[in-house]
């Protein structure tokens, strides 16, 4: 399943690939098991703050398997 996910103005990224957010520095880093190189992206403290939000909120509403 993969997800879109509008980050900001400017950036639309997969969900699955979220490997890291660091909303001090303003870095957004992506990452998959198959593709060795690691991408960093720059983004806004509000749209980090806010995606990191709806990441939380979604794993505490997942259910449990």
């Amino acid at each position: 399943k993969s997800i879109l996910i509008r980050l900001g103005k400017r950036l639309i990224i997969n969900e699955r690939y979220i490997h890291y957010i660091n909303i001090s520095k303003q870095i957004l880093t992506l990452s998959d098991i198959s593709f060795p190189t690691k991408f960093t992206l720059k983004a806004s403290k509000e749209a980090l703050r806010a995606l990191k939000a709806m990441l939380e909120d979604s794993i505490k509403t997942t259910p449990n398997n």
